[in-house]
């Protein structure tokens, strides 16, 4: 049963736990002696592994982040943020400020209407209920929490002594605009003005702030009160206080911050996203939507990424892409069975139980209809795929992507990148992360392969500069 149910939690990947029960079971019928050799050999076996070692890395990783201040001048210090805002009361607004009241922050809550502002406080309440069950906090801890740091509003009352505001509202940059614009009229001088959007432009967002200095990203992921990444970006005008004070913010909130230059779509769902386009071409092609998903599992990866497009939803997908698609040009241009999906209003993904998959009474099947109009846009929808061709498509787009981040400076360097990915991604912490798995397969290997995916798929796959110059020299990006 034990080793059932490790194989079910590790799905393999780790041999750690089943070395473990193996060394129990046979220390049990041993002499003491017998069974301590026997452990210490099997750990021998392990510590050797490459799993072992990118494990070790990533530790070495985490620690190395914890001096990490987003900023090279040592002597800037951050804003003591006491009071925060949120403006909108969605899924995200809402996991923001249970985050922040959770640690102590005083937080006001806005909406436009107070409808949705009771859905928010349902959602907050249902987190710090789930904190009840699991008995991390009492009963009481949980309403002193909730009822002392958090209050709401339907206009800007009680904005003027705020220390930090942060947007989550639609993906929409003019109304993102209108609505900054408003409140910069609303916060102290001090205040930060903060966007959790997932794409959209920082610098662009800037132009109708007096203050940009005060303005920057902060990119929580869903669900809030589980993923532990923010991506903080970086504004051309952004000050270093700024920078500092958010870095803070988010390590007081127990999150893991990266600080990632504007870009269309920053650093992790620039990389992400090729991943998710690619898999959409490769149901194009003919692949069978299972066995993308199962090919994506067996290597490593939480969810399937087409289970994955469905759970965060294609409409918003959708817009990312598009985001991309504008920002990137052709290598990102954007799989044309989406046409068809935005087209039709009940294709959402889970939330309206029909997307990749069709979800009814707690199961799903595969959308027939969808993957039959996807397969009409390809005129290799015919051929058999071997699937390290599938696996290749979608996880060295993300390599290519990832060096292309590097190079362009969006992240300060490899080990940040690694961590952004495998905390916003769940791309598998035993593979190390996207660019050690690319030291660990071999730069020119990959730089190979690329060019054969490139001759048959197209352009999307032409290696980045960078890529092909470490090929060339023999380097890598883990000494």
């Amino acid at each position: 049963m034990a080793k059932k149910n490790v194989k079910k939690k590790t799905k393999g990947h780790y041999p750690a736990p089943l070395a473990a029960i193996n060394s129990v079971i046979y220390g049990f019928s041993k002499p003491i002696d017998k069974g301590l050799r026997n452990e210490a050999k099997e750990f021998s076996k392990l510590v050797i592994t490459p799993i072992s070692k990118n494990l070790v890395q990533l530790f070495y990783n985490q620690e190395s982040l914890k001096k990490y201040t987003g900023v090279s001048d040592d002597t800037i210090r951050p804003k003591v943020i006491k009071k925060a805002g949120v403006i909108g009361a969605g899924l995200m607004g809402a996991g923001i400020t249970w985050a922040l009241s959770y640690k102590g922050v005083e937080t006001r809550l806005k909406d436009v209407e107070n409808k949705f502002l009771v859905k928010g406080l349902q959602q907050i309440n249902t987190i710090y209920k789930q904190l009840v069950k699991i008995r991390r906090l009492t009963p009481t801890q949980a309403n002193i929490l909730f009822l002392k740091n958090v209050s709401t509003t339907s206009n800007f009352s009680g904005f003027h002594d705020r220390d930090i505001v942060i947007e989550a509202i639609v993906e929409d940059i003019e109304i993102k605009k209108k609505v900054f614009q408003q409140l910069e009229r609303q916060v102290p001088d001090h205040c930060i003005l903060a966007s959790n959007t997932s794409s959209l432009s920082i610098n662009e967002m800037s132009t109708v702030l007096t203050r940009p200095e005060n303005f920057i990203g902060m990119h929580f992921f869903s669900p809030v009160n589980r993923m532990p990444l923010v991506e903080i970006i970086v504004g051309d005008k952004t000050s270093p206080e700024t920078i500092a004070s958010v870095v803070q913010l988010s390590k007081g909130l127990k999150k893991t911050p990266v600080v990632v230059k504007d870009c269309p779509g920053f650093l992790v769902n620039r990389v992400l996203l090729p991943y998710l386009n690619e898999a959409v071409k490769c149901v194009q092609d003919g692949v069978s939507v299972e066995k993308i998903d199962q090919i994506a599992v067996k290597f490593g990866m939480p969810l399937g990424p087409l289970s994955l497009a469905d759970e965060v939803g294609l409409d918003v997908g959708y817009k990312v892409a598009m985001v991309l698609e504008a920002g990137y040009g052709e290598r990102m241009k954007t799989a044309q069975v989406f046409q068809d999906i935005i087209g039709d209003s009940d294709c959402r993904g889970r939330k309206s139980k029909k997307g990749f998959y069709i979800y009814k009474s707690g199961n799903k099947e595969v959308n027939r209809p969808l993957v039959d109009r996807a397969v009409s846009y390809s005129s290799m929808s015919n051929q058999k795929y071997l699937d390290s061709d599938v696996l290749d498509r979608m996880i060295l787009v993300m390599v290519n992507e990832s060096v292309r981040c590097l190079a362009e400076g969006v992240v300060e360097n490899h080990l940040l990148l690694d961590m952004a990915m495998i905390l916003g991604t769940g791309f598998p912490p035993f593979r190390g992360g996207v660019l050690r798995y690319a030291d660990s397969r071999g730069i020119k290997e990959i730089v190979t392969r690329l060019r054969e995916l490139a001759s048959v798929y197209g352009e999307r796959f032409k290696p980045a500069d960078l890529l092909i110059q470490y090929a060339q020299d023999g380097k890598s990006f883990y000494k």
